[in-house]
């Protein structure tokens, strides 16, 4: 079934302002997210730290706060004003330690709780940020959505435990832009990655690691609908069936097809069936099954010693019945 989101980042470098900076840049931030009201998001994405930007002749985690502090009661405002969700990244002081979070409001001004920056830069550390232990993925009224900051997206570590708990959207709230990393990650690990940074450059990757909008100094706001009922699935044994989908459900299942990488989405506009529903009925096998079930065919074979072709037995495919109730994964 559908799970249209429209989502918006906001690029935000900090007011210069100095007497202060925290207030100033909450207020500018503030404004911007009245201008992202206009196009009635579900969620939006700000930089990490964002209250601290601009801030000189002191460290940037001197800015922490608990989450019941002023910027997070400032930015619930607005995400109750325009029932929206919000990720509001900042410094955060929690039972005596310092972490570096993102904060995720909800469409009633609720914050739900914070992902913890799971890899801090070494300077952080320095500085007594402590770092989170898993990733955090919460089940929006829209889908799965997931986080990281900065320094994660270079560790695969991070991605991999967005994918295991299920995440659809990622929200990477950043100093730096990402870049090629940003890609990969939606790609290797089948989400949309939403990025909000400082500077020009954030952008709105698919699950194929297609960039499909970005930011510019032009206009500091971007918005953008996305459908999170989709799974990705590789063209062996799976691409044989593609007339059938189209046969059968015509355009409630779009396919979306990445032929050099032997790929494809697919995603459900059906009124009444998910993607796993759909997935489920047509025998289909989601790219990460298959990978599992190819990884566990060559260590059978491993033991075997390459001799015996017939010694090798063939690995069961995952039944659509048994995966059906199971945590979808992202990929």
């Amino acid at each position: 079934m559908t799970q249209e989101a429209r989502v918006c980042a906001i690029m935000y470098g900090g007011s210069g302002e100095q007497d202060d900076p925290i207030a100033a840049n909450v207020r500018e931030v503030s404004a911007l997210i009245d201008q992202a009201a206009q196009d009635q998001p579900d969620l939006i994405a700000l930089p990490e730290c964002f209250n601290a930007l601009g801030l000189k002749d002191k460290p940037l985690t001197s800015t922490a706060e608990p989450i019941d502090g002023p910027t997070v009661a400032a930015i619930a405002a607005k995400a109750r004003q325009y029932n929206t969700y919000i990720v509001c990244p900042i410094y955060e002081q929690k039972e005596g330690l310092l972490y570096n979070s993102a904060v995720l409001i909800d469409r009633a001004g609720h914050p739900l709780g914070a992902y913890h920056k799971m890899c801090p830069t070494p300077g952080e550390l320095e500085a007594g940020v402590t770092p989170g232990e898993d990733a955090w993925v919460v089940e929006t009224d829209f889908g799965p959505v997931g986080f990281a900051i900065c320094f994660d997206l270079n560790f695969r570590a991070v991605g991999e435990a967005n994918r295991r708990q299920g995440a659809k959207l990622v929200v990477f709230s950043s100093m730096y832009r990402g870049g090629l990393s940003a890609r990969i990650w939606a790609y290797d690990f089948g989400c949309y990655l939403l990025s909000s940074t400082p500077s020009e450059m954030s952008h709105l990757c698919d699950p194929l690691g297609r960039v499909i909008a970005d930011l510019w100094h032009y206009q500091p706001v971007m918005a953008r609908s996305i459908n999170l009922d989709f799974e990705i699935l590789h063209i062996d044994e799976n691409g044989a069936k593609w007339p059938e989908i189209r046969k059968r459900f015509g355009p409630r299942v779009a396919l979306d097809i990445l032929g050099p990488e032997g790929v494809f989405m697919m995603t459900s506009r059906h009124p009444e069936m998910s993607i796993r529903d759909i997935i489920a009925a047509l025998e289909l096998e989601p790219r990460t099954d298959y990978f599992e079930r190819a990884s566990q065919a060559r260590e059978r074979a491993l033991k075997c010693g390459g001799r015996r072709a017939d010694a090798v037995a063939q690995t069961p495919r995952t039944s659509p019945a048994a995966t059906k109730d199971r945590t979808p994964s992202a990929d």
